[in-house]
């Protein structure tokens, strides 16, 4: 592991099991996230954005403040949502469902990736993509090899979405992947995209040449 790099960590997404979340394994990283809270209780109803994990803290409403007396990032946004105003919502109607299931939560989890790397600034040499319900078993290694970092594991046809880090550079493009799903939007391709987001990050890097290396990494999600 190289000393001296100036790490920041993105956490985004869904904040489930936040008040388990550990940093340990992480390393001395700049914690910077992006998440969502709603108005009201039947945007999860209307959207099929609903709570899945019973075990987790509610995040339906404003927990912002927890999150900061807990976590104390460097800086964060969490943006409060009517059924109306989700920004994402128009797109996920024209994506084929791999399963045919709704899978809402699919664009989100991209819109917040990127919001979460609007947060940085210039000053850091490695970016980690994580996310609120994810424990490390182990440290990760880090080097200043020109290159995405991918656990070699949970691919399902695609690349493991859970986790990723690199030099700033890539992890830009990486965590922009929400326009590309834009432009397939404006370009009227999404009715031959499935909404499957291993596969559909497995295409976007490969389209856009990222270079992307599969590391070993043992790591679980809280359920």
């Amino acid at each position: 592991m190289l000393k001296n790099m100036n790490k920041a960590l993105l956490l985004s997404g869904q904040a489930r099991f936040w008040d388990k979340l550990s940093l340990e394994g992480y390393g001395d990283v700049s914690l910077f996230y992006h998440s969502w809270s709603y108005k009201s209780p039947n945007v999860f109803r209307d959207t099929c954005l609903t709570n899945d994990f019973p075990n987790s803290k509610a995040f339906s409403n404003d927990y912002s403040a927890e999150l900061i007396d807990n976590l104390n990032p460097e800086k964060y946004r969490v943006e409060h949502f009517e059924q109306s105003e989700l920004p994402f919502r128009r797109l996920t109607e024209k994506f084929i469902l791999s399963d045919g299931k709704c899978r809402h939560s699919v664009l989100p989890m991209f819109y917040s990736l990127r919001e979460a790397y609007r947060l940085l600034d210039s000053s850091f040499d490695i970016v980690v993509r994580s996310r609120f319900d994810i424990t490390l078993n182990e440290s990760i290694c880090y080097d200043d090899s020109h290159s995405i970092k991918i656990p070699d594991c949970q691919h399902w046809c695609g690349l493991n979405d859970q986790i990723a880090w690199g030099p700033p550079d890539l992890m830009k493009k990486y965590c922009h992947i929400y326009d590309w799903l834009l432009q397939l939007y404006e370009n009227n391709e999404c009715e031959k995209t499935q909404l499957n987001p291993e596969v559909l990050l497995k295409r976007y890097l490969r389209d856009n040449k990222i270079p992307v290396e599969l590391v070993k990494l043992d790591y679980y999600i809280e359920r």
